[in-house]
């Protein structure tokens, strides 16, 4: 699949189940009354969360009738029928052991595949074209543009793919909380750090660093570059008041702070990611802002519960959440209103975009959007699928507990 740079990803922060994948997939934050105690909790959730992420896509054809076999509302009042697929015979079939912690991701025209012990690139026939042998703790993948990191979660490894080649790799000096790369190669990679809460490195394509900041009085769990590399937003967890809280950090290539968000308090963002002008958004467990790039906000709500957050279509977010007993797909933008993209008769436990496509999975389900809003196709699952990737715009890859299966779209 050409990911694009849509799969930033992808990420999309799942509240129910947090992403099976990389950055993204896991996270629920505990409520305690001590704020060191709970700080601590809170980091060991959301970074496991954010770096376990899981990026779900899915398909099925789009149909005018007014039922809805797969009990999914288009949120204009009519149901939109999906025809029953999923049922047709998979173009491959890989078997694999849910015990290994093992990660699948799509990159470009290429299936990847990452255990603690070995990472491969395969073809759509799931025959191998790369394979290095690794020794990871906890396998991590992100992609953007032409280049793909794979890192070592509590490890100290880290390398880069651009198309089937290793181009950079490091060890590091001190263990991987998060890390993210951008369209064109920039990395922020966080890590632990001896005497400090953490460190941040910044690092130009591919692996040049740039500099590292240390982080004394927070704990950073995540950093991203804006796709114009001229500029990080670091999503830290402040403990030095009387309760815990989010703050955006806002620094210039050269290391410079020019801006700070904070959070209301007993809130954390949960998920802060750019978009694709520069505009930025977050969620808290309840709750979505999205801001200018002038750090003003363009859009804001509140909900029973906030499940997963996107950018669809480029410049805009899909949040998945819960309201009034409903579970619906919300669209903002900083130009336009507030709409309804889709209800669901299910949580949804993650979701992402391609661009073109939203992709929303509900753990037996997963449905896609197209960018006019009209629901496109639907792929049901007995087994709880943890990841979906549409493969090079024709076929799909579902990925359950033992198996990854690559079935045509149409």
């Amino acid at each position: 699949m050409d990911t694009k740079d849509k799969e930033k990803n992808n990420d999309s922060y799942s509240h129910a189940d947090k992403n099976h994948k990389n950055e993204d997939g896991k996270v629920r934050e505990t409520s305690e009354t001590k704020a060191a105690t709970r700080s601590r909790v809170l980091i060991f959730v959301l970074v496991t969360a954010l770096t376990c992420t899981a990026l779900l896509f899915a398909l099925l054809y789009n149909s005018d009738d007014n039922t809805n076999a797969a009990g999914v509302s288009d949120g204009r009042g009519g149901a939109i029928r999906a025809a029953d697929s999923g049922r047709a015979e998979a173009i491959v079939s890989l078997a694999y052991d849910a015990g290994e912690d093992t990660e699948f991701c799509l990159y470009r025209s290429y299936i990847i595949k990452c255990t603690r012990d070995s990472f491969y690139i395969m073809n759509k026939r799931g025959e191998e074209l790369f394979k290095k042998n690794i020794e990871f703790q906890k396998p991590s993948l992100t992609c953007s543009g032409n280049f793909l990191l794979a890192y070592d979660i509590g490890g100290r490894t880290a390398f880069v793919i651009e198309d089937r080649a290793v181009k950079w790799e490091e060890k590091l000096a001190n263990n991987i909380v998060s890390a993210s790369i951008n369209k064109d190669g920039y990395m922020a990679i966080v890590t632990e750090a001896s005497g400090y809460r953490n460190s941040v490195s910044i690092m130009a394509p591919i692996g040049r660093k740039l500099f590292d900041r240390v982080v004394a009085d927070d704990y950073v769990i995540s950093a991203q570059i804006s796709d114009d590399n001229k500029q990080i937003m670091l999503n830290r967890i402040k403990t030095s008041g009387i309760s815990v809280r989010s703050g955006l950090e806002f620094i210039d290539i050269r290391s410079e702070p020019f801006a700070a968000i904070e959070s209301e308090e007993e809130k954390i963002f949960l998920t802060a990611r750019y978009l694709a002008d520069n505009s930025f958004s977050v969620v808290t467990e309840s709750g979505f802002k999205l801001y200018h790039d002038s750090k003003e906000i363009a859009a804001q709500e509140s909900f029973d519960a906030v499940f997963a957050l996107c950018e669809f279509p480029a410049g805009n977010c899909a949040v998945a959440a819960q309201q009034d007993g409903e579970f619906i797909v919300f669209g903002f933008g900083a130009k336009k209103q507030k709409s309804i993209i889709l209800k669901t008769e299910a949580p949804i436990l993650n979701m992402s975009s391609t661009g073109d496509n939203l992709v929303i999975n509900t753990g037996q389900q997963v449905i896609i959007v197209g960018s006019n809003g009209k629901l496109k196709n639907s792929v049901y699952s007995e087994a709880e699928i943890l990841y979906t990737g549409i493969y090079d715009k024709t076929d799909i890859l579902v990925v359950t507990e033992r198996m990854a299966e690559l079935y045509k779209i149409g």
